[in-house]
C-alpha cells in the first residue's frame, strides 16, 4: 500500500520552481522501495527459517530414525538399523545426522551385513518437512565399511531383493533418491569358498542419482593395493539394469599402473553382462601384473602395453573380438579372453605383421657383457609361471630373435601349472623349415627349473645361419638336424652339465670344420707324413652324418661320417660342452691307400690332429 501511494507525493514535488535545487525524487523513492523489498525478503527468510526450525524441533526423533531407515530399506530391500539419537541442523540446509548405521545382509547369511557407517548425514527436502514429513534428498557417509561376501554355498550378499522398491515404483512411478557421498570409506571383499580377500581403502566417492529412473553418475577415488585409483562413470538407465534389462554405461579408471576407458552397455543385475568398446593401456605390463597379484619378476622388458577392441564381460571373464594388442612395440590383431580369479586365465588367437623378440634376448647379452665365460651364470626367472594360465595361438609374417630371423611362423604358447610350452608348428627358417616344442617347468621347491626340447630344422642353409653370428665364416651346406634333449638347473652352467638326450644331423654339399682331415687324406694318398703346416679350418665335404648323445655335460659322438671325394673318415668320442675340449678317435680311408687311425684333441676353437701308423 505504501508503494502504491508514493507516486502522488512525487508529482507534487515536481511542481516546485525549477530554480531551486532538490534531490531527484525518483532516486529517493527508489532507495526507499528497495529497502522495503529487502526487509520483506529478510522477514520472509526469517519466517521460513522459523517454520523449518519449528518443524525440525517438532519432529519425533524416533520417527526420524525410523523414516530414514525405511527409506534406505526401500532402496535395498534389506533391514536397516540405526543407533543413537539423531542430531538436527538447520543451516546451511536442513539435515539430520545419525550414528552407527547398519544395512543387513540376506536373511540367514552368517556375517553378511553389507554396510556399517560411523555417521550418516541426510539433507531433508524442505516442502515435505513443512508438511511434517521427512524425505532425504542427499546422504553423506563418514567412514563407512562396505563388506561384500560370497559364502560357502556361493550366496552373495550384494544381490539385492528389490521387491520393496519395486512396490513403491508400481504406485508412485518413481522413487526420489538424490546425492550420495562417501568419505574415507572401506570396501572389503571376501570369498569364503576360495579364501580370496580384497580391500579398497580411503574410498571417497560421490554418487548423483536424482531418482530411480534417472541417470546415475559416480566419481571419486580409492586406494587398492597401494595405488590410488580415480573413477568416473555413468549409467543412463540404472533402473532398467536393476530390472534385468540394459543401460548405457561409461567408465573411466586411472591409476599409476592402468588407464581404462569403456563405452557400452550393462544388463541384468543378477548376472551382469557388459558389452562395448574397451581401451586399456599400461606403462608397464610387469608392474600391472604385479599389481593384480601375478608378479612376473624383474626385467627390462614387458613394459608398455595396450589392448583395445569390442569387449564383453560376463561370469568373471573378459572376451575381446577385433582386438588390437601392443606389447613392447609389437602389434597384433585377433581375439583374446581373460578369465579373472586367483590364477587368471588367458587364451586367444593373435596375428603379428612382425614379431620382434630381440629385446628379450638382449637381457642375456647384457649379462654376458665383455666376459664370454659369464654365460654359465645366466638364469631364468620362472617363479611367476604359476601365477596364471594361458593358451595363445600366434602367427607372424616374420620373427626376429636376437641375431636370428624366421619368415612366416605359426606357433602356440601354453602356460599351465608352472609349465611354459612353446610349440612351433612351422617356421620358414633360412631357406628351410623349423618346427618342434620347447618347454620350461618351474620347480616350486627351489630356484631350479626343467627344460625339454624337441626340435627339427629341415634343409636349412648353414651359411646363412652361421653368418648371423660369425659374418666372416665360410661354413656352408644344407643341413637337417633333429634332436630331443632334457635338463634341469638354476642357471645355464647347470643346464649344460645336466643335459641328456640325443640328436641326429646330416649336411650335404658344404664347407665344414674337418679338424685337418682333408690334409690327412692327401698325405695318405701321397704316402708321406702329415705336414706340420697349418691346415684350413674349413674344408669342402660332400656329406656329413652323425648321431650324438648328451650325457653328463658331454656330447658323445657316435659314428660321425665325413665323405669328401674318394675319402671317408669316421669318428667317435666326446666333446666337453663346458670347455669345448675334444677327445675323438677315428679312421681315415683315402682311395686305394691303407686306412689310418687318428685322434683329435685340443678344443673346438683350436683342434689338434694326431696320426698313428703313418710313414
Amino acid at each position: 500500500m505504501h508503494a502504491i501511494g508514493r507516486p502522488a507525493r512525487q508529482g507534487r514535488r515536481l511542481a516546485f520552481p525549477p530554480t531551486r535545487s532538490y534531490p531527484l525524487p525518483v532516486e529517493r523513492g527508489g532507495h526507499s522501495c528497495m529497502r522495503r523489498i529487502l526487509w520483506g525478503v529478510a522477514a520472509l527468510a526469517l519466517l521460513l527459517a522459523a517454520i523449518l526450525a519449528i518443524a525440525l524441533a517438532s519432529l519425533p526423533r524416533e520417527m526420524v530414525k525410523t523414516r530414514v531407515a525405511e527409506q534406505v530399506s526401500a532402496w535395498t530391500g534389506r533391514d536397516v538399523s540405526v543407533r543413537g539419537e539423531p542430531e538436527f541442523r538447520l543451516f546451511p540446509e536442513p539435515s539430520v545426522t545419525l550414528r552407527d548405521v547398519r544395512v543387513d545382509g540376506p536373511p540367514g547369511m552368517r556375517e553378511g551385513a553389507i554396510l556399517t557407517s560411523d555417521e550418516l548425514t541426510g539433507t531433508i527436502r524442505i516442502l515435505p518437512l513443512v508438511l511434517g514429513d521427512v524425505e532425504i534428498k542427499s546422504f553423506n557417509m563418514v567412514r563407512p565399511v562396505v563388506t561384500l561376501v560370497r559364502d560357502e554355498t556361493g550366496r552373495r550378499n550384494w544381490v539385492f531383493d528389490a521387491g520393496a522398491a519395486a512396490l513403491q515404483l508400481a504406485f508412485a512411478g518413481d522413487v526420489p533418491l538424490g546425492h550420495f557421498r562417501i568419505e574415507d570409506g572401506t570396501i572389503r571383499y571376501a570369498d569364503r569358498q576360495s579364501g580370496a580377500t580384497e580391500a579398497l581403502e580411503h574410498v571417497g566417492v560421490t554418487v548423483d542419482w536424482p531418482s530411480v529412473r534417472g541417470t546415475l553418475s559416480v566419481s571419486g577415488s580409492a586406494v587398492w593395493r597401494g595405488q590410488k585409483v580415480d573413477l568416473q562413470g555413468s549409467a543412463d538407465r540404472p533402473f532398467a539394469f536393476a530390472r534385468r534389462r540394459s543401460s548405457p554405461l561409461e567408465l573411466k579408471l586411472d591409476a599409476p599402473s592402468l588407464h581404462f576407458r569403456f563405452d557400452g552397455s550393462i544388463s541384468d543385475l543378477r548376472r551382469p553382462q557388459i558389452v562395448g568398446d574397451l581401451d586399456l593401456t599400461t606403462p608397464s605390463l610387469r608392474q600391472f601384473a604385479g599389481w593384480l597379484g601375478s608378479a612376473i619378476g624383474p626385467g627390462p622388458n614387458l613394459q608398455q602395453a595396450s589392448l583395445s577392441g569390442q569387449a564383453e564381460v560376463l561370469d568373471g571373464s573378459l572376451t575381446m573380438t577385433n582386438a588390437a594388442l601392443m606389447l613392447d612395440g609389437n602389434r597384433a590383431a585377433g581375439a583374446i579372453r581373460i578369465g579373472f580369479g586367483p590364477h587368471p586365465v588367458v587364451d586367444g588367437t593373435l596375428a603379428f605383421p612382425a614379431l620382434n623378440l630381440s629385446p628379450y634376448f638382449q637381457e642375456i647379452s647384457d649379462q654376458l657383457g665383455s666376459n664370454p665365460d659369464a654365460w654359465r651364470e645366466i638364469d631364468l626367472d620362472t617363479s611367476w609361471y604359476r601365477a596364471l594360465n594361458a593358451d595363445v595361438r600366434l602367427s607372424a609374417k616374420s620373427v626376429a630373435a636376437g641375431q636370428f630371423e624366421a619368415g612366416a611362423t605359426a606357433a602356440t604358447a601354453v602356460l599351465r601349472d608352472g609349465r611354459l610350452e612353446v610349440g612351433i608348428a612351422q617356421a620358414a627358417f633360412y631357406e628351410g623349415t623349423l618346427s618342434g616344442t620347447i618347454a620350461v617347468t618351474d620347480d616350486p621347491r627351489s630356484e631350479r627349473f626343467d627344460v625339454e626340447a624337441q626340435l627339427r630344422a629341415t634343409d636349412v642353409s648353414l651359411a646363412q645361419v652361421v653368418r648371423r653370428v660369425a659374418p666372416a665364416s665360410t661354413i656352408a651346406g644344407r643341413a637337417t638336424i633333429a634332436g630331443e634333449i632334457a635338463t634341469e638347473g638354476a642357471n645355464a652352467g647347470e643346464l649344460v652339465a645336466g643335459l641328456s638326450g640325443a640328436a641326429r644331423a646330416k649336411i650335404d654339399k658344404g664347407n665344414l670344420p674337418t679338424f685337418g682331415l682333408s690334409a690327412l687324406a692327401a698325405a695318405l694318398r701321397e704316402g708321406r707324413p702329415l705336414s706340420a703346416a697349418p691346415v684350413p679350418s674349413v674344408a669342402p665335404v660332400d656329406s656329413a652324418r652323425a648321431s650324438i648323445r648328451f650325457e653328463s655335460g658331454s656330447a658323445l659322438v657316435d659314428n660321425l661320417t665325413l665323405l669328401f671325394g674318394a675319402n671317408e673318415a669316421t669318428l667317435d668320442g666326446a666333446v666337453d660342452l663346458d670347455t669345448g675340449a675334444l677327445a675323438l678317435a677315428g679312421t681315415m680311408s683315402a682311395g686305394t691307400a691303407a686306412a689310418a687311425e687318428f685322434g683329435v684333441t685340443g678344443t673346438l676353437s683350436d683342434p689338434v690332429l694326431k696320426t698313428h701308423g703313418m710313414p
